[in-house]
C-alpha cells in the first residue's frame, strides 16, 4: 500500500509539471538537480516510507517477542 501511495505521488509530481508546460528534458534535469523542488518532495515521500515501513518491521519485532514470551 506504501509503495502504490508513492508511485501515485509520483505520478502526480509528473502531471504537475506536464501541466505547467514543462518537457520532459527539463523534468529529467530537476530529477538529477538535488537542490531542486522535485527532488526535495521526493526526499519527504522516500522518509515519509522509511518511517512506516520502520513503524512495522517494529510492531512485528515486538509481536515476535511477546509470543516467544509466552
Amino acid at each position: 500500500m506504501l509503495m502504490q501511495q508513492y508511485v501515485e505521488q509520483m505520478k502526480i509530481f509528473v502531471i504537475e509539471e506536464r501541466l505547467a508546460k514543462t518537457s520532459a528534458g527539463e523534468i529529467r534535469k530537476m530529477v538529477e538537480d538535488p537542490e531542486s523542488s522535485w527532488n526535495r518532495r521526493g526526499e519527504e515521500l522516500n522518509k515519509d516510507l522509511k518511517r512506516e515501513a520502520a513503524g512495522l518491521i517494529n510492531r512485528i519485532h515486538i509481536e515476535t517477542y511477546r509470543k516467544g514470551m509466552k
